[in-house]
């Protein structure tokens, strides 16, 4: 009896995990494509900066949720089956420095390289000279892996330099930011990043590092947006932007210091039990329709991550 109730427990989690996947993938990530594809197809002469700007943070949410949902999905799946697979993603974009950032993407990847390139090249036990150089070769590699193309190398080693930068005086000075300050670093170097990322070309990143960084044509940018997403991708991104930080976890943790059902006779104690878990059960039907009908109302994307 205690097994069967810990595989329906397994069960049951796999489900959950796999809901949640499945709507990262297909309700944000999928949705936020849309603007993504059309900004990226602007040529020189139509790509404002308020246009680049929201089109590498649209492309900084399609990917969190494409490749945070399949694993999401895989995750759920092998819980189904009794199978535990490590964690991939811990919300990378509250991280205060590159170096955090590498610590919740990917994580899987990141410990690879790190256990059979970075630490069998001598690590940092080396000099700051060696050092460089490995974090240089793992990234050069990271980069490599994803595809034999610049802009992936590029991607790699810009990566590489400012994890090498945040060693030196630059990281010390990081450190000393407060909070805020540090969050707009990362999301900046990294959202940067995803332009080299995303660019067929680098002549192509390079002419939307160029239109990202004029100043003119700052007209209207809300009239700009709405060139290339329509309300629903909005309110989508605006969605993804809330759920790729622990807003839930915040909330739960925020409402406990007012859960005043401990306190309560034991009867209301399992009525308040029972009320919570048929939302909750409530809110991911809600969820695994919605991301049905997403399906069905749309062309499929598959998974960025399928290339690689």
């Amino acid at each position: 009896m205690h097994l069967n109730i810990e595989c329906r427990k397994h069960i049951c989690d796999g489900i959950v995990r796999f809901i949640i996947g499945m709507a990262k993938k297909l309700i944000i990530a999928d949705t936020i494509a849309v603007p993504v594809d059309n900004i990226f197809a602007l040529g020189a002469s139509d790509l404002t900066p308020p246009l680049a700007i929201f089109g590498a943070l649209c492309f900084a949410l399609q990917i969190y949720f494409d490749f945070s949902g399949y694993s999401d999905m895989a995750i759920g799946l092998g819980r189904m089956f009794g199978f535990r697979f490590p964690e991939n993603f811990d919300y990378p974009y509250i991280s205060k420095s590159i170096r955090e950032f590498w610590h919740r993407w990917h994580m899987t990847l990141s410990r690879f390289f790190r256990d059979y390139v970075y630490i069998p090249l001598g690590g940092s036990r080396l000099g700051s000279t060696r050092t460089c150089i490995n974090l240089f070769a793992v990234f050069f590699l990271c980069g490599l892996w994803h595809g034999a193309n610049w802009t992936y190398v590029f991607w790699g080693l810009y990566h590489g330099l400012f994890l090498f930068l945040e060693r030196t005086s630059f990281g010390n000075m990081i450190h000393r930011l407060p909070n805020a300050l540090r969050h707009v670093y990362v999301l900046s170097i990294v959202s940067i990043g995803w332009i080299l990322f995303r660019s067929p070309s680098m002549d192509h990143a390079v002419m939307y590092l160029q239109s990202l960084m004029s100043v003119s044509d700052w007209n209207e940018p809300l009239v700009q947006l709405r060139t290339v997403a329509d309300s629903y991708e909005l309110f989508i991104f605006v969605v993804g932007c809330l759920c790729s930080v622990p807003i839930v976890q915040t909330i739960e943790k925020w409402s406990s210091r007012f859960d005043f059902s401990n306190q309560s006779p034991m009867v209301f104690q399992k009525i308040f039990s029972g009320a919570r878990s048929i939302g909750f059960a409530f809110f991911m039907g809600v969820l695994f329709l919605l991301s049905l009908g997403t399906m069905s109302a749309q062309t499929y994307k598959a998974f960025i991550y399928f290339r690689f």
